[in-house]
């Protein structure tokens, strides 16, 4: 039987970019399907609502606008994933990308094997980000949960630790001691913290640190 292929909508504001990705799409057939591009948000949004792809290659910097703006409605979207592109260095959008939900974030300087890989690891239900943006990830968290009841302790990342991090995540979330803003938060920023741990690609260990020997026990503190 044919796998279905993974259908990619392209958002790129720059027309050269958009064309030589869409071949690099269109090359990758059958495991990859072009469907559709777009050179705006807004036209973003349109198509992505009408087309439903699997994943959307979105540049970050539209314009002029960032496309953070429609991150959220294009992952209300039903099974929708968003993968960042941007030539960016700015380690602090990358938190950013991923703290919105975003599935990955790829530099516009990386070969188009390293952008076809990251898509399928994506579309598996893996998160594709290089180590120090991970790195980067785990230190904003760890200081967020820090000036919460949420303590982050290095410990190994076993599935009992990440059923330690989510639990806490859940008790905060739903006692009455955690009712502040600040703790609610702190709760949404360790059960993504939890998500990314488990869904870190293995194809992003080549030559990097393997993250799951260092990960997070989360702690709640009364």
């Amino acid at each position: 039987m044919t796998a279905t292929p993974i259908r990619v909508l392209l958002v790129d504001d720059h027309q050269s970019l958009l064309w030589g990705l869409s071949k690099l799409i269109e090359g990758a057939a059958p495991t990859l399907e072009l469907a559709g591009t777009a050179s705006d948000l807004d036209e973003a949004l349109e198509i992505a609502r009408r087309v439903r792809p699997d994943i959307v290659l979105l540049d970050l910097d539209m314009n002029g606008r960032s496309s953070f703006e429609i991150l959220p409605e294009l992952l209300a979207l039903d099974r929708v994933k968003v993968i960042i592109l941007s030539g960016h260095r700015d380690p602090l959008l990358r938190q950013q990308a991923m703290m919105l939900g975003a599935s990955g974030f790829i530099g516009k300087d990386q070969p188009a094997q390293t952008i076809l890989t990251a898509i399928e690891r994506v579309q598996a239900g893996e998160i594709w980000l290089d180590r120090a943006s991970m790195s980067q990830v785990f230190n904003a968290l760890t200081q967020r949960t820090a000036r919460s009841r949420l303590v982050a302790v290095p410990a190994l990342a076993t599935a009992r630790s990440i059923s330690t991090a989510r639990s806490a995540a859940k008790a905060a979330g739903s006692s009455g001691a955690a009712a502040s803003t600040g703790e609610e938060k702190a709760a949404k920023d360790v059960s993504r913290m939890a998500q990314i741990i488990l869904s870190i690609s293995p194809s992003c260990h080549a030559g990097l640190a393997p993250f799951h020997e260092e990960a997070l026990h989360i702690i709640y503190i009364e």
